[in-house]
């Protein structure tokens, strides 16, 4: 599969990260990639072209720049999906399809972001208040590129007076193997939100797979503090949790960074490399 690295690491960096032992998760893991058939590239060709029609229409309104990448980044998680071949099969897959279900992500993507644009360019963003989960996006100060988290927005949201600050709850997602922006788009279009949710969830995208090390790490802190500046979030009161490989991240994020945290949940998370990938050879002091 695809690995992308979007931080700028030393080769003793990325060497190091080859080794990082990584939890399974429940979802399929995906062993082959398929590339998109000419009809179906064509068809995400042609709506990215209106998508980015539409995104620059919408700027000429001059919108807020943070609704503006809320829109964006959909048009990144397609184009990085075409540059970078990630059309899984799924796993065991003996006969590849003739498209594999990410063609279907990207055409959903591309339709969820000209909706959004149109919005935009009537001096509207529906999304911004709306309960339940939504997609949305900022601009890295790592490498300026557009990266994605998903927020859940409780029911009774609209209803709360403007001064209440709510209680956050961080999600660190576990290791998909075949996940990249596209699918975090429907795996998170699909989920409702818990029974009786009184808090705001932020779930990260973390640059994929990396254990939240690295950009992953930043990714985290980049996507709290664009949740910080657009809704009054009770700094006091930030849960951090996280299964299998978001169990790991919980970990690490949790003990270096102790004061940013109300509690911790580490679920099924690796403490210690050595142990979890059975290593007998010590890595370098570096």
């Amino acid at each position: 599969m695809t690995l992308r690295f979007n931080l700028l690491l030393g080769a003793v960096s990325v060497l190091s990260l080859a080794r990082v032992g990584f939890a399974q998760t429940a979802f399929p893991q995906s062993s082959v990639t398929n590339t998109a058939s000419a009809e179906d590239s064509a068809k995400i060709e042609a709506g990215l072209a209106a998508l980015r029609q539409d995104i620059e229409a919408a700027k000429a309104k001059k919108p807020n720049f943070r609704l503006l990448a809320d829109v964006e980044v959909f048009a990144k998680g397609v184009e990085w999906c075409l540059k970078h071949n990630e059309f899984y099969l799924p796993k065991n897959a003996k006969t590849p399809p003739p498209a594999s279900a990410y063609v279907k992500h990207c055409l959903d993507a591309i339709e969820q972001g000209r909706s959004r644009a149109k919005e935009l360019q009537d001096g509207k963003a529906a999304w911004a208040n709306q309960t339940g989960v939504t997609i949305r996006g900022y601009v890295s100060r790592v490498d300026g590129s557009l990266q994605p988290y998903a927020l859940t927005l409780p029911t009774q949201f609209a209803e709360a007076k403007s001064t209440q600050r709510w209680p956050l709850h961080l999600v660190l997602h576990g290791r998909g193997g075949d996940r990249n922006e596209v699918r975090f788009f429907v795996e998170h279009s699909k989920r409702k939100p818990a029974e009786g949710q009184d808090w705001i969830q932020l779930d990260v995208f973390g640059r994929t797979d990396n254990a939240y090390r690295w950009s992953g790490e930043t990714d985290v802190m980049e996507a709290l503090a664009d949740v910080q500046r657009r809704y009054r979030i009770d700094d006091r009161r930030i849960t951090l949790w996280g299964f299998s490989m978001g169990g790991a991240g919980s970990w690490s994020l949790g003990l270096h960074h102790p004061s940013m945290w109300s509690s911790v949940g580490p679920g099924a998370g690796f403490v210690d490399f050595y142990n979890y990938q059975k290593q007998t050879e010590k890595l370098p002091a570096y």
